[in-house]
């Protein structure tokens, strides 16, 4: 009767038992295999003939020493004083999993390693994922190796402990853990997105709002570990402000698509008793690793059952010093995990990206030239003043946005405001935007949808707009690839009395304004309603009258 008793005692990874295909000249080999989670591909394993075996093919067999491990007899004597060595490994042959067996398997191994005993035999894994050794005099050995998570990290494997017989292989079980990070994509009004509202890669607001993420793993097979490391961490950009209050974390639960941005069916871990916060000023035990804006360290991973998924739910606020535009602000996680056993090592995930992108209003206030063909064309207005509005003047308590005005401009630059921040003091914000002597306006931080701007004051001598200019910005993304790009997009310019649309190319770095044209005289008549519009849907051509700007994003494929 055969006689198997493997040891797993490798961070989320499990070799099974190998056997060795008897001969007549009774040889055999161990094949060590991918399993599609790891590879061994590259990796080291060695093995080492602890007993000969001599075996009949049948039920009899006898084990003999090796006297090459004589000291390992001795010294395992020295330790055990109760059992030999050989009598221990009889004695829990009865399951390959046991205590027991992970004891004496640790115990072997760090005996061979810190006396630099060499292997029996040694190979490498090759390019089709599998790491032979053949032609082995039969014996019970031991075998010891590396293999590589798809994150690239290097996992300690296996110790197995295996006796010969016919011919059986190892199978690579790995449990290496997986981090992944989503964002909130909120529903933008007018936009017509229908993919909203969910976790996705990118997502946009506007400057003082709250963006929720989500990051998301599961329990690894952590059982063979006396004590285990399980960090999530978390970075970002200059642009985004972590709410520390914000965090919540679950164990279980579903992150449902759609809805709001919560855990469902989840148990609410408890801060301080089954996870820590770790960032900058927090004194809980533990640094902030790598320039993570902050961690969250699992104190209770070893009480959780392997696969069981775990959710940090957390926000930023978008804040005065995003990124407008591309590259966008970008927030980062990856995992960090114990990958030995026997040792306090550790290994981390590939990190993942989403992004938080803002957007802005470029705005020429003008009058026609009065002079036929004469340049320019155009000539700016200055004093015109405008409130933007995010609903139509259908709303009677609609309410302008808080702005906070950043440059005052003169009769070559732009005025320049940005949406306001929760850092902004209330004696910086405004809610009335001044086209400067330029006639130009730029205003920073908004988010994609519709804007309406509402004329207020026209520039001396000239008439005030009733309805009001309503402007839409509409933003393509690809997914879920975490590489972006940006491509040029048409600009129309609102002009509300001319014959004819004027179109042009304005990339996405607000080159070209939007013209609003104003006319001297009396005020021009109402047309009622929300005013006059362009609509531009991607793949059309469908216009009618004022002013769009449309800004596509795109999602280079990358491969993962």
């Amino acid at each position: 009767m055969k006689k198997v008793i493997s040891l797993f005692l490798a961070m989320m990874m499990v070799l099974s038992l190998a056997t060795m295909t008897a001969s007549a000249a009774e040889t055999g080999s161990i094949t060590i295999k991918d399993n599609g989670d790891v590879t061994v591909e590259a990796q080291t394993f060695t093995a080492y003939r602890l007993f000969n075996l001599s075996w009949d093919g049948g039920a009899n067999y006898t084990y003999t020493p090796n006297t090459k491990y004589n000291a390992l007899y001795t010294a395992f004597a020295a330790a055990h004083s109760d059992i030999t060595l050989l009598a221990a490994l009889e004695h829990n042959s009865v399951t390959d999993d046991s205590a027991a067996v992970d004891t004496i398997g640790t115990w072997l191994r760090n005996w061979l390693l810190t006396n630099s005993i060499a292997p029996d035999v040694s190979v490498v894994g090759d390019t089709d994922g599998e790491a032979v050794m053949d032609n082995l005099p039969l014996g019970y050995y031991l075998v010891l190796g590396t293999a590589v998570a798809e994150d690239g990290s290097i996992i300690t494997a296996a110790v197995t402990l295996t006796t010969t017989d016919y011919h059986k292989e190892i199978d690579v079980k790995a449990d290496a853990p997986t981090l992944t990070k989503k964002v909130w994509d909120v529903a933008d009004a007018g936009a017509g997105e229908t993919h909203r509202p969910t976790w996705q890669d990118v997502t946009d607001i506007y400057i003082g709002q709250k963006a929720t993420f989500k990051l998301e793993s599961a329990v690894p097979d952590h059982s063979k570990f006396t004590t285990y490391s399980f960090r999530m961490h978390d970075t970002m950009v200059a642009g985004l402000t972590f709410v520390s209050t914000s965090v919540k974390v679950y164990r279980g639960g579903v992150a449902p698509v759609g809805g709001v941005p919560e855990i469902t069916g989840g148990t609410l871990l408890v801060a301080g008793t089954d996870y820590n916060v770790i960032a900058p000023g927090q004194d809980v035990g533990a640094a902030v690793a790598n320039g993570a804006t902050f961690s969250v360290d699992f104190l209770k991973i070893k009480d959780y059952a392997a696969d069981e998924k775990l959710y940090v739910i957390f926000e930023a606020e978008l804040n005065a010093g995003a990124v407008v535009y591309d590259p966008g602000n970008k927030n980062t996680a990856w995992l960090e995990y114990s990958n030995n056993p026997y040792a306090a090592g550790t290994g981390e995930t590939t990190p993942d990206t989403v992004v938080v992108y803002t957007f802005g209003l470029d705005i020429l206030k003008y009058a026609a030239n009065p002079v036929p063909d004469a340049v320019p064309a155009r000539l700016p207005l200055g004093g015109a003043k405008f409130n933007v509005y995010t609903q139509d003047s259908t709303n009677a308590g609609r309410t302008p946005l808080n702005l906070v005005r950043l440059a005052a401009g003169d009769d070559t630059t732009s005025a320049v405001y940005r949406v306001a921040a929760s850092t902004d003091l209330p004696a910086a914000i405004v809610t009335e935007i001044v086209t400067p002597d330029s006639g130009l306006i730029k205003v920073l931080g908004i988010d994609e949808g519709i804007h309406y701007l509402k004329e207020t004051v026209a520039p001396d001598g000239f008439k005030l707009l009733e309805d009001d200019v309503v402007i839409t910005t509409v933003v393509a993304y690809t997914f879920p690839e975490n590489a972006y790009t940006n491509t040029a997009a048409d600009i129309i310019d609102w002009d509300k009395d001319a014959s004819s649309i004027s179109s042009g190319t304005q990339a996405l770095l607000l080159e070209q304004p939007i013209g609003i044209l104003n006319q001297s005289g009396d005020k021009l008549p109402g047309t009622g309603g929300i005013g006059t519009t362009i609509f531009t849907i991607a793949g059309s051509a469908l216009m009618v009258l004022a002013g769009v700007v449309l800004v596509v994003r795109r999602k280079r494929a990358s491969d993962k």
